[in-house]
């Protein structure tokens, strides 16, 4: 009777250790998706934060002389890419289409897709947006043939003399 009793005590005690350790590691599976999921989230936000003072200074611009600057009204990241020449802006201006005029370097997510926080300018309006990496790269090949279009339309009629 009391190694049955010694048997049934070593059993509760080994369920014990095994539930207790399951536990551990499914809290810490969780918890380290938390941690990751919310690194993420801020990498986004963080990134789309560096790019909307710009925004809001290129929307200020906008609507005061009606018109593209040639350039972002305050310093960025030197990683940030622009589409400011004077081709782009002429396009800009014609199009109905959203164009990129500025996106940041890819950020590196761990949960979700990589992306880009862009820059986009469509009927006279700025905005900020993120785009994972398969969205930028279709959208800026769409809108690198649209201006390819744009301008071979354009150096194809006669030039308008006043």
């Amino acid at each position: 009777m009391g190694n049955k009793m010694l048997a049934s005590r070593v059993r509760q005690r080994r369920q014990w250790v095994f539930r207790t350790t399951a536990m551990l590691a499914v809290t810490a599976v969780l918890l380290s998706f938390l941690v990751t999921w919310r690194r993420d989230e801020m990498a986004v936000k963080e990134s789309l934060r560096l790019l909307a003072g710009p925004a809001a200074k290129l929307q200020a611009h906008l609507d005061t002389w009606g018109h593209l600057p040639g350039d972002l009204p305050e310093p960025v990241s030197s990683d940030v890419t622009l589409f400011l020449s004077s081709s782009d802006r002429y396009f800009a201006s014609q199009t109905t289409e959203p164009m990129f005029i500025a996106y940041s370097p890819e950020v590196m997510l761990h949960l979700k897709e990589n992306g880009r926080a862009t820059i986009l300018y469509e009927k006279g309006k700025i905005r900020t947006q993120w785009m994972t990496s398969a969205e930028f790269r279709e959208q800026s090949e769409a809108q690198t043939a649209r201006m390819q279009a744009f301008e071979r339309e354009r150096r194809a009629r006669p030039p308008e003399l006043p």
